[in-house]
């Protein structure tokens, strides 16, 4: 077997590596590069967007300090807006991975989907 070939256990382990040490928005980020698709630019901006509002949040102190004292998020402007962030973040992933016109949704169906 391959693995089992001590001259290819260094290559075998770059490999792995090499596709597993990215973080994953860098992986999609990468693949929306690569594969640029008109309509899928919307979506591209719509996620980014959503993420780089809900780190803005997070590194905001003031406000990450409010939401770590609320208690169920109720009524909360700033929960309610991180909340609304959230489902444009997951909107917009969704339409990523089960885009029928590239190959990932099938990937994502028959993959990422168990």
């Amino acid at each position: 077997m391959l693995h089992d070939d001590v001259d290819n256990r260094a290559d075998i382990l770059d490999l792995v590596y090499s596709i597993f040490s990215d973080r994953p928005l860098d992986v999609v980020a990468t693949f929306l590069l690569q594969h640029e698709q008109e309509h899928l630019s919307g979506t591209a901006a719509r996620l980014f967007t959503a993420y780089d509002e809900f780190l803005g949040i997070l590194g905001d102190s003031k406000q990450r300090k409010h939401l770590d004292k609320l208690e169920g998020g109720a009524q909360d402007r700033l929960y309610e807006n991180a909340r609304n962030i959230s489902h444009r973040f997951r909107d917009a992933l969704l339409e990523l991975f089960f885009d029928e016109t590239t190959e990932l949704a099938r990937l994502t169906r028959l993959y990422g989907v168990f």
